[in-house]
Parts: structure tokens; sequence; C-alpha cells
């Protein structure tokens, strides 16, 4: 019966007191937390993330470019020692024993003092520059009009590169269209007058027969 009554007396002494709180606002802390136990450790750790970079708010300095200045010094001109290089020296002495005195001969003739452009096509200023800035090795032309009548190529190893091939392919294309005949001469050491002088008649006499 006493044990009953301590039990009563707590548990009214127990809301009296929660009550008194609560009118004061005073606020009971919290039960502290029971500590989990440890995880077991398994065979692979968990690998710990790697932060993200801190920014530190400052942005990478600028770095001016270097200033290149251009040369105020005005430019020098300087003759050459000859027209041609040692190799088409050989050749155009050669030339002009083939020729005989039948033709003339005329060197590193530019490509559009020989053809022209003969119509309003498209693009007429592209197709016409292309002619403007490129030029024949040797032209043969008639002794009393000046009237080409063959051009001639010396080719040496650089023809084999391709931008010379395309190069190549467009003075075959555009001097076939014009119906003035190409000989093409591999570069060498030594050329033969008489042999040179069968192949040019050869080709000027071909080029008769295809136009008649």
């Amino acid at each position: 019966m006493k044990e009953k009554k301590v039990i009563m007396f707590k548990r009214i002494f127990t809301r009296f007191k929660n009550f008194v709180l609560r009118i004061f606002g005073i606020h009971q802390e919290p039960p502290a937390p029971v500590p989990s136990p440890p995880a077991q450790e398994t065979s692979s750790p968990i690998p710990t993330p790697t932060p993200p970079p801190v920014f530190s708010g400052q942005p990478a300095p600028l770095v001016a470019p270097e200033l290149v200045l251009p040369s105020t010094e005005p430019p020098l001109y300087q003759q050459r020692d000859s027209l041609f290089t040692y190799r088409e020296k050989i050749f155009f002495i050669a030339l002009l024993d083939a020729l005989k005195w039948d033709y003339w001969a005329f060197a590193k003739v530019r490509m559009a003092d020989v053809i022209f452009l003969a119509n309003e096509s498209a693009d007429r200023k592209l197709h016409n520059n292309q002619i403007q800035c490129k030029h024949l090795d040797f032209v043969i032309c008639e002794k009393k009009t000046y009237r080409p009548v063959l051009v001639i190529e010396l080719d040496d190893n650089t023809h084999f590169h391709p931008d010379r091939q395309a190069r190549d392919e467009f003075k075959n294309t555009t001097l076939a269209q014009a119906g003035l005949p190409l000989l093409r001469v591999p570069l060498q050491k030594y050329y033969n007058p008489e042999t040179l002088r069968k192949e040019i008649f050869s080709a000027l006499q071909k080029n008769v027969s295809m136009t008649t």
C-alpha cells in the first residue's frame, strides 16, 4: 500500500514538474544518443572521396602576347646572276641548236601571255588568275608572226610532288583545250640536239595532223 502511494506521488510530481517547465519555457536537454556499435570491417575498404578543388576567387593572370613590330627597313632588290639555273642553261643551249633558226625560243613565259580566257565563264576572275600566276619553261614561236606553236616543260624530281602534279595537270588540260601542244622533257645532264629536234618536230607534226 505504501509502495503504491510512493509511485503515485512520483507520477504527480513528474506531471507537476513538466507543467511548470512548459509554463516558464524551460526545455529539458534531450538524452544523450546511444552510440551505435562500430561497423564490421569489410575486405575492401570504401575509398575516401577526393574533395573538390577550392576556388580562391582570384582569376589566373593574363599574359600579354608578344608584339612583333613590322620592319621599317625598305626592300632591297638585287640582280640575279642568270635567268636560268645550271640545268636550264644546258637545255636552252641544246634547244637553240636543235631549232637551227627555224623557230624562235623564249624562256619563262607567263601563261597568260600565251593563252587567254575566251568566254565569260563562272568565276572568271579565279580562272584568269590561274593563268596569270603560272609560267611556262619554254615557248617555241614562228619566226615571222611570233605565234606560239609549242610549249616545252622541263620536268625534274619535284614534279612527283602532289602540288606540282596538280599544277602539271592544269597546264596539260588548259593548253590542250587551247590547241597548243605541250612537250615534257625529263631533266638530264646532257641533251642531244638532234634527238631533241626530232621530238620537237614530231610534236608539231602531230598537232598539225590533229587540227586538220
